[in-house]
């Protein structure tokens, strides 16, 4: 597992990770949800 593969995995944990951190803040929980599908989605075009 190379550096970018681990970077891309710690993104897709994080929104998990940060769940209950989040759910005081719901607001900007959906914000950060909708930023890291488009992250996620712009890195897979770029591959």
């Amino acid at each position: 597992m190379n550096t970018s593969d681990f970077t891309l995995f710690s993104k897709l944990l994080d929104p998990f990770l940060g769940a209950k951190y989040y759910q005081q803040n719901g607001f900007f929980f959906f914000i950060h949800i909708f930023i890291h599908i488009g992250t996620v989605s712009d890195q897979m075009q770029t591959r």
